[in-house]
């Protein structure tokens, strides 16, 4: 969680937040879609009759962590919807992870954190966060900030630029060519040196320690603003309930323990594995250019 993250062809990047077991898919990565859409199939995805769009076999759809050749997954589905006050907005991106799936709740390694083995194993979901709730977020960018929830809802804005078919050009020379509102988001405000969320954030997991001093999870970063400190999350009760899931994938401690010890089993074993080939070679190099007659055969 909280790692960066890159679809192939793609030139933005951003940060996959929180897994979910998906009904069809399987264990997938939830993101925002302008992370991984470009301007094109963002804009058709807001203009289909459900606001969702399919990748089933899109040669394109491969997503990279954090960069090429490292492959995570492919993107299966994206959902933009603008939203009222109720459904709120929404804009996500799927991703089937086919490699490295997650197991535990580890976040990225980060520059600061706020304590020693931070892990968010219970893949418990908080949908009423209430205000001047203290929260904290992973990014690929700004790594672990912390802030305050602010009272009310606020709306994000999401503008479509075509930058994707002249690069030279710079960000006032680009063609706007759509404005999407993601109503209804959660506002919080940095509550530490630098700014809560900024570009290449989007995506990244927020959460609150709950009454338990569990880590529940409130959303996924949506928008940043650098200049003010504050940024926009949609909330996690919104996402699962578009999906159809009830919760987050909870990763026990002593699973993840034994998981880990499989892995470093299974990487002695190819090591092992290795070895043992580069003998047989050797081997077989020596016995190939060497004396095949026996002892007997050798003394007449």
């Amino acid at each position: 969680m909280g790692c960066r993250i890159q679809r192939k062809g793609n030139k933005s990047e951003g940060t996959i937040g929180v897994f979910v077991q998906h009904p069809f898919y399987g264990v997938c990565g939830i993101t925002c879609a302008h992370v991984l859409l470009n301007k094109d199939e963002m804009n058709s995805c807001h203009e289909n009759t459900n606001n969702k769009m399919w990748l089933s076999n899109d040669p394109k759809g491969t997503v990279y962590q954090p960069y090429p050749p490292h492959v995570i997954g492919v993107l299966r589905m994206a959902i933009v919807k603008e939203g009222n006050d109720n459904p709120i907005g929404i804009e996500i991106a799927v991703i089937q992870l086919t490699k490295r799936k997650p197991n535990s709740g580890q976040f990225s390694a980060s520059r600061e954190t706020r304590e020693d083995g931070l892990e968010f194993n219970s893949g418990k979901i908080c949908r009423e966060p209430g205000e001047n709730r203290l929260c904290f977020k992973y990014g690929s960018v700004t790594d672990y900030t912390e802030g305050t929830i602010i009272p009310s809802k606020y709306n994000a804005m999401i503008e479509s630029w075509d930058e994707h078919n002249d690069s030279t050009k710079t960000k006032n020379e680009k063609q706007k060519t759509k404005t999407t509102i993601i109503r209804g988001q959660i506002m919080v405000k940095s509550s530490c040196k630098r700014s809560f969320a900024e570009e290449g954030d989007s995506g990244g997991p927020v959460f609150v320690f709950d009454t338990k001093g569990d880590i529940a999870c409130i959303g996924i970063v949506e928008a940043g603003c650098k200049s003010m400190g504050m940024a926009l999350v949609t909330p996690i009760g919104r996402i699962v309930d578009e999906i159809g899931v009830e919760q987050l994938i909870p990763f026990h401690p002593t699973n993840t323990k034994i998981l880990r010890e499989i892995e470093k089993i299974q990487q002695n074993q190819s090591e092992i594995i290795g070895n043992q080939v580069q003998m047989l070679g050797k081997l077989e190099r020596l016995l190939d250019t060497g004396d095949h007659r026996s002892p007997r055969e050798r003394r007449k």
